[in-house]
């Protein structure tokens, strides 16, 4: 009974979606950034369709790992 009862406990818990994704060299990413980033991306295609989640994780890796994105491009 107590074990049920934790587990209804802790699935009405919410966990709070950051605000920003943390970046090491100390700056933050927001998600309008991410979001801005996104749809460069989607212009470059020039609007043909794609998976906008793919998108997404492009931009945010591009603009958390800047250093990287610069090396995949080189």
């Amino acid at each position: 009974m107590k074990m049920e009862t934790s587990m209804k406990a802790n699935h009405q818990q919410r966990i709070p979606k950051p605000e920003a994704t943390t970046v090491t060299i100390g700056t933050t990413v927001t998600d309008d950034q991410i979001r801005l980033r996104a749809y460069e991306i989607y212009q470059q295609r020039n609007g043909e369709p794609g998976d906008p989640v793919q998108d997404w994780l492009q931009a945010e890796a591009e603009l958390t790992a800047p250093e990287l994105a610069m090396a995949q491009v080189a």
